[in-house]
């Protein structure tokens, strides 16, 4: 039986991304869902070691004023002081790499899909996936230090900062499907009055359209096409609307922001992630505009992992059904279908935020 003060050690999986920012020291906080059934509630707060309370701020007549009003329990997967042992993508390398992974503990050498230094280590050898990692090929042990239960849109600029969130990491997210977008090169009408873009397969007509407004005037030509065109918002040609190649200044920047902020994100397509690129390659020095990116890319982030439908067997009520459920960052609560199944969406879940601290891993 465990004692109070006994250190409990638990799995957990990072992506490689993360794994680089822990290893970096970069990520100090992780955000996990609570999947009890009864998490529509108001406010959670800890009792004692795993055991935290579920209630609701209510007004009290006698007293005239707001009391705490439990409701039940719930429990949390881990508690202070306990340690979580990372869980990634891996191979063993050398003359045991062929074996059944119970076989090769003996070797003690191991490749990270993390460490770009090893990814050309032993191509022929397939990688494993971190969910079939075991405890003895793990390099890096964390200590929590708090544990937090909130909403997960509840989440501060210094808890996204915490998260590793950075714009060059969301950037290094979107930017594979980002390259999928058609963007043509950006193009413009060299003499007239037109400040407009097109496309390299508009630009002509539009020359010869403005040659014939402008009759008298010589200089009309093709403009551009050998570089980016700084910005005040989304470029697209004037005439067929398709994407132009373009970066943003930093007003352009804040009015991408807005309009990303007041809309749904869904599933990013590649030409949505080529324009949330553009907002996350420049660098704002403006502290209030680089909270708003850091939110912006915790969003994003939260949402590659989240948003997803996940086969279950229970459903959010905790019955026994097979289903699929997702929790996305938007705050909204609702029951879709996928593959033939019930899809329950819980949007702006609660979540566990637990805060900790490397005790073992590559410095």
């Amino acid at each position: 039986m465990s004692t109070a003060t006994e250190i409990i050690e638990h799995p957990i999986l990072f992506k490689g991304e993360m794994v680089r920012a822990i290893l970096a020291d970069q990520k100090t906080q992780t955000r996990r869902v609570m999947k009890d059934p009864s998490v529509l509630f108001d406010h959670v707060k800890l009792k004692e070691g795993r055991t935290w309370e579920v209630g609701y701020i209510g007004y009290c007549p006698a007293s005239r004023d707001s009391r705490w009003v439990p409701s039940h329990t719930i429990k949390c997967p881990y508690k202070l002081g306990d340690h979580l042992w990372v869980r990634e993508t891996w191979k063993p390398t050398g003359m045991f790499a062929g074996y059944r992974p119970r076989d090769t503990r003996a070797c003690a050498r191991f490749a990270y899909a993390a460490d770009s230094s090893q990814l050309d280590r032993d191509k022929l050898i397939r990688w494993r996936p971190s969910i079939h990692m075991p405890r003895w090929a793990s390099r890096i042990t964390l200590e929590i230090t708090e544990i937090r239960a909130q909403r997960v849109q509840d989440i501060t600029e210094e808890d996204a900062k915490a998260e590793g969130v950075t714009p060059e990491l969301i950037e290094q997210l979107l930017e594979p499907l980002a390259r999928r977008a058609d963007v043509r090169p950006y193009h413009w009408v060299q003499g007239g009055n037109e400040a407009i873009g097109y496309c390299d397969k508009c630009i002509d007509k539009a020359v010869r359209a403005t040659r014939k407004r402008y009759p008298k005037d010589n200089d009309i030509d093709i403009g551009g096409g050998y570089s980016t065109q700084d910005e005040e918002g989304m470029a697209c040609c004037a005439s067929c609307a398709k994407l132009l190649d373009y970066t943003l200044t930093e007003w352009g920047v804040k009015e991408e922001l807005g309009h990303f902020e007041s809309v749904p994100l869904g599933k990013i397509g590649p030409c949505q992630a080529y324009q949330l690129c553009r907002i996350f390659e420049e660098v704002s020095k403006d502290p209030e505009t680089l909270a708003r990116i850091r939110r912006l890319g915790m969003r994003i982030l939260w949402d590659s992992i989240n948003a997803r439908p996940k086969a279950v067997k229970k459903n959010p009520a905790g019955e026994k059904e097979e289903c699929f459920v997702s929790y996305p960052w938007e705050n909204i609560n609702e029951t879709r279908e996928h593959r033939g199944k019930k899809w329950y969406v819980i949007g702006n879940p609660w979540v566990w935020a637990y805060t900790f601290k490397r005790i073992e891993g590559e410095k």
